[in-house]
């Protein structure tokens, strides 16, 4: 006869419930809380490597294809994994198991971290958009505007080497560009993308984005620039400022382009696998346990997301 409901999790390390932190502590507590008021239920944590060799994704597709007794019942992914783990289908469609994801209580942008496609294949619990950091003591207010941000004529640090261009991507979509067809298919305006780079022109010839930063590929590598002040301003994600919160320094949303300001966010979800029916359903009423408001800002804050 089966015994009572095991529910395996898959977390990155980042997300450890047993590790000695405010973030640790708190998701330790939710999770015996959920196992107390659920009798018989039992939850094993297994902590992955994000990326490579053995990581959550790959271990994932392993599982599922030699050994699909050992998949995860539930599993935190970024959403640039949910997706690939989506379309090789290693996770399950949350359709019909939770309706949680229709609640009037998500920013729009949670929402879409969710779901691919039309279906919801994840539960957001952290988001990350990208800001502006800066030390106001010594820059004053920050500029609303690109155009005022160039007339001040200070380096602006960010991951200008990065091949996913994100700081571009954003000023591309600011000016009313599109990434997707009809169809859904991938398409790029180039008209608009013209325009998009001649801000980086405008900004080489005032000083805003010199050719020194043009080697930053990481987003570690725009921070150190800004520590050492070789950029006056810092484009980067908010989980890096939140979790860091530098002193003397601030936050603020990216300039407006064009009359329009607009910042690309991403995050982390929480998603199913396996084929076991009665295992969904009791990882999802966990997923709804993990989503209390309450309980979620708390560890949200303490994730720095």
């Amino acid at each position: 006869t089966a015994g009572p409901p095991v529910l395996i999790v898959w977390l990155p390390p980042q997300f450890d419930p047993s590790a000695d932190t405010a973030s640790g502590r708190l998701l330790r507590e939710r999770l015996a809380a959920f196992v107390e008021a659920n009798p018989g239920v039992q939850i094993q944590t297994r902590v992955k490597a994000l990326d490579g060799a053995g990581g959550l994704l790959e271990t994932l597709s392993t599982a599922s294809a030699a050994a699909p007794e050992a998949m995860p019942s539930l599993i935190a992914l970024p959403r640039s994994d949910l997706e690939t783990a989506a379309l090789k289908g290693l996770i399950t469609p949350m359709d019909g198991i939770s309706d949680l994801l229709e609640d009037d209580d998500w920013y729009p942008y949670a929402r879409q971290l969710g779901q691919i496609q039309g279906s919801t294949f994840g539960i957001p619990f952290g988001g990350d958009a990208l800001l502006m950091v800066y030390r106001p003591r010594q820059m004053g207010a920050a500029p609303t505007t690109w155009e005022a941000l160039l007339g001040l004529g200070h380096p602006v640090a960010f991951t200008a080497a990065d091949p996913q261009s994100m700081l571009t991507l954003d000023l591309y979509m600011m000016l009313g560009g599109v990434v997707e067809d009809d169809q859904r298919r991938p398409t790029l305006d180039q008209e608009v993308l013209v325009r998009a780079l001649k801000l980086y022109t405008d900004g080489a010839k005032s000083g805003v984005f010199p050719y020194s930063l043009s080697q930053i590929q990481t987003d570690r590598q725009a921070w150190q620039a800004y520590e050492e002040q070789i950029g006056q301003w810092l484009i980067t994600w908010s989980s890096l400022y939140l979790s860091t919160l530098p002193p003397e320094s601030a936050a603020a949303v990216l300039p407006s382009l064009e009359e329009k300001s607009l910042s690309l966010a991403t995050g982390w979800v929480w998603a199913l696998s396996g084929a076991d029916s009665v295992r969904h359903a009791q990882s999802a009423r966990l997923v709804e346990y993990l989503s209390e408001p309450a309980f979620l800002a708390q560890w949200d804050a303490a994730l720095g997301l």
